[in-house]
């Protein structure tokens, strides 16, 4: 630890970046924020938004532009 010498002798407990985070359901939110209008949410994948990165910008993009999208978006309101 050289930037805190004071906590060197301290031991790890416990740590988490929350770099990759999930929505309680498993399901990723792709939908609009009822509460402002033009914010759009593409979160929640976990540890799959880099599998579902793709898919899931082309179904925010559908949902920006007002078209059908190759699923439903239901699943994936907040």
């Amino acid at each position: 630890m050289s930037g805190l010498p004071a906590l060197a002798n301290y031991p790890l407990v416990n740590h988490w970046a929350g770099l990759r985070p999930g929505s309680p359901q498993g399901v990723p939110y792709i939908c609009e924020y009822r509460e402002i209008s033009g914010l759009y949410l593409n979160t929640g994948h976990y540890r799959n938004g880099v599998a579902m990165g793709p898919g899931s910008a082309q179904l925010l993009a559908d949902c920006m532009l007002q078209r059908a999208g190759f699923t439903g978006f239901s699943p994936y309101r907040l």
